[in-house]
């Protein structure tokens, strides 16, 4: 569509940003305002010039970005520092409005990593995200809102691992939780990453291995959660994740597996989302909370319950 008095090429880039929205339920009015469209036409979540960063990760001997700063018809590759790996399928980039951008990956070590440039990737800082009890992550997603408030999310397991180990061969019995990262001083030389398990302790998102690549997922059949996860926030700062939930009541891999080698195959999908904490935006403060609970037996593919279950308070990590 068009809108009165907008020029054709702003017309243009309003008209593709609305496509990107999403609509409530079919045939529905769509839930975005013009200001929601607006903001996405002008790329507010990207580089405040408009130039326009693609991640580049696994097959590459470390983090890679193609740069483009003429809308895609040219690109230039830069590549992170010469110290780390790149092992992640789909890393992820978000860019604060003073034009800091941040990537978030796996490094050879298996661990989350964030790399952040403050010149469209010329130069960058690396820092690992996960905290010293994590043995591995897989899946990056991140998001921001003002100035050095950035929130990560990922899977994680605390368990050990055999020299070597990596999320394809994880250890038999390997818990998978979802964990969120975040900072609200990521331009600090040294940012303060507080990291909470937001999944609970009796509901993993996975057990046993994780699979990296295509096929069938090797000997365990590990490809249940494919590559899936994605982080956003709303106008209040509250974050959201997507991913795809390997362990459900039914298939057994709730609770404590009764076999050290248990692996789930699920592939639901979840979506987790901050009932309450601090917000991506300074101005918010501390968001209330909205009043989720962990969902009903029922829906989650168990007995009924008489007594319906509140969420399980998400556990902290010690900063680091």
């Amino acid at each position: 569509f068009v809108t009165a008095g907008s020029l054709s090429e702003g017309a243009l880039e309003f008209a593709v940003a609305a496509s990107c929205l999403k609509h409530s339920i079919p045939g529905d009015f769509a839930w975005v305002t013009r200001d929601e469209v607006d903001r996405l036409a002008r790329a507010e979540h990207g580089h405040p010039d408009g130039t326009v960063f693609l991640p580049v990760s696994e097959g590459c001997p470390g983090p890679y970005v193609g740069v483009s700063e003429d809308n895609g018809v040219t690109w230039t590759v830069r590549k992170g520092p010469t110290t780390v790996g790149s092992e992640e399928l789909d890393a992820d980039i978000t860019v604060t409005k003073d034009g800091t951008a941040y990537f978030l990956y796996r490094d050879h070590d298996h661990l989350v990593h964030m790399m952040r440039s403050k010149d469209k990737f010329a130069t960058c800082d690396d820092f690992l995200v996960q905290p010293p009890d994590h043995t591995l992550g897989r899946f990056t997603a991140i998001t921001s809102g003002d100035d050095g408030h950035v929130a990560m999310a990922y899977l994680a397991t605390r368990d050990a691992q055999q020299p070597g180990g990596r999320p394809n061969n994880a250890s038999g019995g390997t818990v998978w939780h979802l964990f969120v990262t975040t900072t609200t001083n990521a331009e600090d030389p040294n940012p303060t990453f507080v990291t909470q398990q937001v999944t609970p302790d009796e509901d993993p998102v996975q057990v046993g291995c994780v699979w990296e690549g295509g096929g069938g997922g090797g000997p365990f059949g590990c490809r249940n959660l494919l590559d899936f996860i994605d982080m956003v926030h709303d106008k209040d700062g509250r974050w959201y994740v997507a991913i795809t939930d390997g362990c459900m009541p039914r298939n057994g891999c709730t609770g404590t597996p009764q076999e050290p080698d248990f692996q789930s195959r699920d592939r639901e999908i979840a979506v987790v989302v901050q009932d309450s904490g601090p917000s991506l935006f300074a101005d918010k403060g501390i968001l209330p909370p909205i009043g989720l609970t962990w969902p009903d037996p029922e829906t989650r593919g168990e007995p009924a319950d008489p007594e319906p279950q509140p969420a399980t308070p998400a556990r902290a990590d010690p900063p680091r």
